[in-house]
Parts: structure tokens; C-alpha cells; sequence
């Protein structure tokens, strides 16, 4: 084995699929180590020189409002809607809508929600002047000799769901232990797929890399972050031979187990983002999902970054607040 090869091996096992915290469980089965002397290849990883997207959120924006309590109403429809991207579906043009606030950058985002012959179906929408779909960008170090990851950072949706009570505390800041579902739409990794990455987190006294900041008292708390079973909605492609100066380091694929739970399709235009999901109300899988059901009502949050617990906004990443997520307002979905 060359200095070369060891050296990405090595950047490689460090950098994984975080930025720092080591309590995520790896998917190793994705990864895929690629020479990339083929033409064909070439071609297909070749990627542009990744850059801040205009008038990217650089820093937490002060709240507009107190957080609040919404209900998203549920009701069921006898002709579900088309999963293309859209809300020009007549059901949508007849669905209560709820609008609540990303809490780092305080965007608005639209909510909808119908269900049909066992699947729920949501439609969320929210302001983004351009889409950033690239995720960090193999760049070519001369110096180095060796391909390293850029701080390119995609749009990324999320969705935490509460397993234990309507009562819960979904935000950080006042975290409480237990397990959450949780919803992860990722433009770069996971939409050319046609999924979200179905994932869950775990807060309890159990130490590890990621210690939650609480207001209410002095106690820590710990975030680990895991995948549902299965494999996910994309693989990652490690060139260690230079091609070209930029490569893309995730390929799509279709995910298989839970982790393909939600299917979506999101498409951005005039300055928004567009996506269109679904999930069946029951997965049968309560160790690692929320299980829903009609006549009942449950505890949710959104986020437009990753909730990952991360305090501060990171200046050299494309996206500063990318790693920032938290649940600002309580969401209720009420299932008629």
C-alpha cells in the first residue's frame, strides 16, 4: 500500500458522514472506493467548482415571534395526490395549511397533510433564492496529492416526530430523553433517489461526542444519531487517482429496509422548494418509527437544517448554518 492510498483511507475513516461527532452508526455497505481512469466514469463524478449559493443565511436570524402551537389537519381523500413535486392537485387546493418557522433562519414553511388507503401524504414549501445540490465535493489538493472533502453543504428538510407523548419537548434547548423519529429530505444525497433517509435519534445520560446545551437546568443531555435499518438512497465514491479537479462524492441509489420508508419528490422553482412525501401510517416498525393511525393526533417539528445539535454557525461551510436544525414551533397532526 502506497503513502497515497493509506492517506485516504485514513481522511476517509475520519471524515465519514458528520462533521465531527462520532456517535453515528457508519453505513459502511454504501462506500465505494473508485479509480476513476474510465471515461465513462469520469463523466458521471465530474462536478462544477462548488460555491455559496446568493444570499445563504450566514448567521442565526432573531426571532420574528415566540414559538407557538399549530395543528395541521388530516383529513382523508378519496383520490390521493401525485407524487411529482407539485401542489396543483386538487386535494391540495382544498387541504388546511399551517405555516410555521425554521428556528436559525426564521423562514416561513407551508405545511399540508392528507391521507389515503393507509398512506399519509404531506406537501411542504418554503424560500430558498437558490437551490444548493452538491455535498461535499471531492476538490483535488496538489499539495496533498490526494482528493479532500470540499464545504459545500446541500438544502436539507427535516422532520422530528415524538414516540412518547404529545407533551414532549422537541427543541434542544430544552431537551428531554427518549427516542424520536426522525424525517431527513437531503437535496444532494437522497432527492435524485426519490427518499427521504428515514433516521432516528436517541437524547439520555449516556456520555458521547455530541453533549446538548439545555435552558432549564445544568444536567447534560446527549444526542446519537442512527439510520433506520436498511441501506440508504445513496453511496459514497472515494477516487484516490486524479481525473479532474472536482468529483461528486455521492451517487444515488435506491435505498432498501426502513430507510425507504418515505418516498418524495421535491423540485425547486422561483425561488422555492416544492416536496412532496409520503409514508404509510403504520409502518409495523416501533423501534425505530413513529407508528401513526386515524382518529389520533401527534407531536412534530420541522427544521430547514440538519439537527445535529450544533450551537454556532460554521463561516467556511457554503451552507454556515447547515448542522444548526431545531424544532422552534410545537406541531400537532391531527389524523381524521
Amino acid at each position: 500500500m502506497n503513502i497515497k492510498t493509506s492517506l485516504l483511507i485514513v481522511l476517509f475513516l475520519t471524515t465519514g458522514c458528520g462533521e465531527g461527532p462520532k456517535n453515528v452508526k457508519a453505513d459502511t455497505s454504501t462506500t465505494v472506493t473508485q479509480k476513476t481512469n474510465n471515461n465513462t466514469t469520469d463523466q458521471l463524478m465530474m462536478a462544477s467548482q462548488p460555491m455559496m449559493q446568493p444570499n445563504e443565511f450566514t448567521d442565526f436570524v432573531q426571532p420574528i415571534r415566540e414559538p407557538t402551537q399549530l395543528t395541521l389537519i388530516c383529513p382523508t381523500v378519496q383520490n390521493p395526490p401525485t407524487l411529482d413535486g407539485n401542489d396543483n392537485d386538487y386535494v391540495w387546493s382544498k387541504s388546511n395549511e399551517i405555516i410555521t418557522l425554521d428556528k436559525s433562519s426564521m423562514r416561513q414553511i407551508s405545511l399540508k397533510a392528507v391521507h389515503h388507503n393507509g398512506t399519509l401524504y404531506l406537501f411542504a414549501k418554503y424560500p430558498d433564492q437558490a437551490p444548493s445540490t452538491t455535498h461535499k465535493t471531492w476538490i483535488w489538493d496538489n499539495k496533498q496529492g490526494i482528493y479532500l472533502p470540499g464545504n459545500d453543504r446541500e438544502d436539507t428538510f427535516v422532520l422530528k416526530w415524538a414516540t412518547n407523548s404529545l407533551q414532549q419537548d422537541l427543541s434542544f434547548g430544552n431537551a428531554e430523553a427518549g427516542m424520536y423519529d426522525v424525517w431527513f429530505w437531503k437535496a444532494n444525497r437522497t432527492n435524485p433517489s426519490n427518499y427521504f433517509d428515514d433516521k432516528y435519534h436517541i437524547l439520555s445520560k449516556i456520555k458521547n461526542d455530541t453533549r446538548i446545551t439545555r435552558n432549564k437546568d445544568s444536567d447534560s443531555i446527549y444526542l446519537e444519531r442512527q439510520s433506520d435499518q436498511g441501506s440508504s438512497a445513496y453511496q459514497s465514491i472515494t477516487p484516490y487517482e486524479k481525473s479532474t479537479t472536482y468529483v461528486k462524492q455521492f451517487t444515488p441509489k435506491k435505498p432498501t429496509g426502513s430507510r425507504a420508508d418515505i418516498a418524495c419528490k421535491a423540485i425547486w422553482k422561483n425561488g422555492y422548494w416544492y416536496i412532496e412525501f409520503k409514508r404509510s401510517l403504520n409502518t409495523n416498525n416501533a423501534k425505530e418509527d413513529v407508528l401513526l393511525e386515524k382518529d389520533n393526533t401527534y407531536l412534530f417539528g420541522v427544521s430547514l437544517y440538519e439537527m445535529a445539535g450544533l450551537p454556532k454557525a460554521m463561516p467556511k461551510w457554503t451552507q454556515p448554518l447547515y448542522r444548526t436544525g431545531d424544532v422552534y414551533d410545537k406541531l400537532y397532526l391531527e389524523i381524521k
